[in-house]
Formats: C-alpha cells, sequence, structure tokens
C-alpha cells in the first residue's frame, strides 16, 4: 500500500502554530547554510513554509509540489519582494523535471516518507544537484511523535542515511519530534 499524502484542506496546519512552534521556518533554513547565490530547489513545498525563508536566502527556490492549489496558496502568500524569486512548478515525486546538475541546494521538509519510490526519489536528487550541491532534510523521528504521519511510513535517521547513502552526511541534528540532516555531493 502506497504511503499516505498530506491533505490539502490541512494547508492550514502547514503553517500553524503547533508547527511554527516545533519546527520553525528560519532555524531549518539556518541550519541548511543556504547562501544567496545558490537555485534551490524545495520539494513538496506546499504552501511555502520553507521556499519563502528560503527565497530569502537564495537566488531563487523552485517550489515543486503536486497540488495546484497548494502551489497558488505559496504564492498569495509569498511577498511581493520575492515573488520573481520563486517559480512554482507542478509535478508528481519522484520525478524531478529539471536538468542534471542544475541545483545547488535541494530541500526536502516532511515528504520522503510519503514518497513510494523512495530509492528513485534519491537518485534524482542526486541527478539534480551539482557537484558540491547539498540535500537538506527534515522528517519525523520513527516513534510517537504529537502530530505527524503513521509510524509505520516514517524512516530513521539510519534508514534516510542508507538511502542517501551516494552522498555524504556533513550534519545531522536531533530533536524531540524531527530530525534534520545535511548532505553534500562530492
Amino acid at each position: 500500500m502506497p504511503p499516505h499524502r498530506f491533505n490539502r484542506s490541512d494547508k492550514a496546519s502547514l503553517i500553524g502554530d503547533r508547527r511554527r512552534k516545533m519546527q520553525p521556518a528560519e532555524e531549518i533554513v539556518e541550519r541548511a547554510e543556504i547562501q544567496n547565490h545558490e537555485i534551490c530547489l524545495d520539494i513538496g513545498s506546499g504552501i511555502g513554509y520553507i521556499a519563502i525563508p528560503a527565497a530569502v536566502r537564495s537566488v531563487c527556490v523552485i517550489a515543486l509540489d503536486v497540488e495546484r492549489e497548494m502551489l497558488k496558496s505559496l504564492m498569495k502568500r509569498a511577498p511581493k519582494d520575492l515573488g520573481d524569486r520563486i517559480f512554482p512548478v507542478i509535478a508528481e515525486l519522484p520525478h524531478l523535471p529539471l536538468n542534471s546538475e542544475t541545483i545547488d541546494h535541494v530541500l526536502a521538509i516532511n515528504v520522503i516518507h510519503e514518497i513510494d519510490e523512495k530509492e528513485r526519489l534519491s537518485f534524482e536528487i542526486s541527478r539534480v544537484l551539482r557537484k558540491g550541491g547539498r540535500l537538506s532534510i527534515v522528517d519525523f523521528q520513527k516513534k510517537p511523535t504529537s502530530f505527524g504521519p503513521p509510524l509505520h511510513e516514517r524512516l530513521s535517521v539510519e534508514e534516510m542515511i542508507v538511502l542517501f547513502r551516494n552522498l555524504s552526511l556533513l550534519r545531522l541534528y536531533n530533536f524531540d519530534e524531527f530530525y534534520q540532516l545535511e548532505f553534500l555531493k562530492k
């Protein structure tokens, strides 16, 4: 059975107080160390919880999501001065409709557990990353937490490291309810 998908009718929870307290977007982006010369790709961007603060720090963010409604909400939420730095793209993961080695930084926030073909996604991320490019993953701990996907769909830190074994792990941040991994393509 394929993993569940986030229900778009719950999109307000993506920017709700509970999430902002538990997973502060600015802190995630800061730990990701996004640089002002980078082209970023936010996969499963939803309504832009990470894409918007990432656009503040980067050249631009390609916001990829399967739901047109989510991307429309993202563009409505984006401050006017960032609108030309966020590019919404409708696409179904695991395929990334981008040329190889064109992205400096991929952001995968609370999305990998939703993908059925995880190995294919790992390949696609590695393919689009430039040499020296980075991948930032945030996902739920594989234990009961106050919110998140069913436990059987979650990946542990160790499983995520094995999934992205073609990249080098730079840093690991462990929190009560989620973790953040930072990888480098050599």
